[in-house]
């Protein structure tokens, strides 16, 4: 399977699937598969995020990461510390930017993930 790498950082990667049309996410731990509207809004809800209102409101916590972001309709939260969600953010804005560019005819460079 052939993806091509939008964005990367110390802590993740964001790739786009041409043949399925699979925005994926990896971040830490965690891989997230969205289609590219999935992708859109997920970006959008983590931008929203209001990072001083989560640490105020979580700072009894002996917890280091005080972000959470629930995954709906699951169970799941996924908690981040204020730096990563920064650098999420950043890794997602040029992932979103790559993709644009692709869509107006810019050419990225492809890779084998084997």
């Amino acid at each position: 399977m052939s993806s091509t790498l939008l964005s990367s950082s110390g802590n993740g990667a964001v790739t786009w699937c041409g043949c399925c049309k699979v925005v994926q996410l990896e971040f830490g731990n965690i891989c997230l598969r969205f289609a590219q509207t999935e992708f859109e809004a997920f970006c959008n809800n983590v931008g929203l995020l209001n990072i001083q209102r989560w640490e105020e409101a979580n700072s009894a916590t002996v917890f280091r990461r005080k972000v959470h972001i629930q995954v709906r309709p699951t169970n799941i939260t996924m908690v981040f510390s204020a730096e990563e969600i920064r650098e999420l953010r950043r890794l997602m804005a040029e992932a979103q930017a790559s993709l644009a560019m692709q869509h107006c005819g810019g050419k990225l460079h492809s890779y084998s993930l084997n």
